[in-house]
């Protein structure tokens, strides 16, 4: 198993949360073998960083801390690999 975490700043995320902070408990706390921070995690870059990890770097698990679950759906579906999404809790 080697698990990714995700974090967005985009959307104003990064302008309410230290992001950094996040990345800091993901990697301690949460053991994410991976770790990275991304301006907007949902657009076509944000995306293909994660099918890169997923088919280069054999990222089976990825945590997704962004905007709402409702969002972007089709943008953060990996078959290749399990899928969690943290929130802001404004879902």
């Amino acid at each position: 198993m080697k698990a990714a975490a995700y974090i967005c700043k985009g959307c104003g995320i990064g302008d309410r949360v230290s992001t950094a902070q996040m990345a800091k408990i993901a990697e301690r706390e949460g053991k994410m073998n991976l770790v990275r921070e991304h301006e907007f995690l949902c657009n076509a870059s944000g995306v293909q960083t994660i099918r890169d990890d997923v088919e280069k770097e054999g990222v089976t698990h990825v945590m997704i801390a962004a905007c709402s679950r409702r969002a972007k759906t089709e943008a953060f579906h990996f078959p290749a690999a399990a899928i969690a999404r943290a929130t802001s809790g404004r879902a």
